[in-house]
């Protein structure tokens, strides 16, 4: 019984500093999502950056149809949801196919995925595709604050279960910034 509560507390300490100390860097909660996605559906900047990687669209059609798309998105797995007949699109469109193995290993167990870094983005939208399309829960995404600008698309990310490494930090930076309670959460994950 000792032992539960121990675990109990220790996931309680750590959920509450992924809330606080590490608020910059992590994914969204559901709570967030019909707040970032008010925010999207309001920028018309967001619809101009498209446009540019879509030019034949106007920023007006592109917004119509992002509003469409995602107008009842209000969780990530909405948003995961509404996001994965644009994937696939995407992949029948760009590729000569498609394919997983292994999926059937996975029920059930924690897993670490790594990546060759092919391609930073799209490998782990890949693999979320691969896990969502079979029912398993989609991956948590490291992605490094170096392939992101703190705009549009690291929202996106973030609303796709990323959160974000900050790469060009030393050790005695991370030393000096350390508070009380990463200290502790670092005790909790050594033992």
């Amino acid at each position: 019984m000792a032992s539960k509560l121990k675990e109990k507390e220790k996931l309680f300490i750590w959920r509450n500093l992924l809330r606080n100390d590490f608020e910059e860097i992590r994914s969204y909660c559901d709570g967030e999502v019909p707040m970032i996605m008010d925010f999207l559906f309001k920028s018309k900047d967001f619809y101009s950056l498209l446009s540019s990687i879509s030019p034949e669209r106007s920023p007006t059609e592109l917004s119509l149809e992002f509003k469409r798309i995602f107008k009842d998105v209000n969780t990530i797995s909405d948003f995961q949801i509404a996001l994965e007949p644009l994937i696939q699109d995407m992949i029948d469109k760009t590729t000569n196919g498609f394919f997983t193995s292994g999926i059937n290993n996975l029920v059930n167990k924690p897993s670490l995925f790594i990546s060759n870094h092919r391609d930073i983005a799209l490998d782990p939208l890949f693999l979320n595709l691969s896990l969502f399309s079979k029912n398993i829960e989609t991956a948590n995404i490291a992605i490094g604050d170096n392939l992101i600008d703190g705009s549009y698309g690291e929202k996106l990310m973030k609303l796709n279960k990323s959160f974000i490494v900050h790469r060009a930090v030393s050790y005695t930076h991370l030393r000096a910034h350390e508070t009380d309670s990463y200290l502790v959460c670092r005790l909790l994950l050594e033992k």
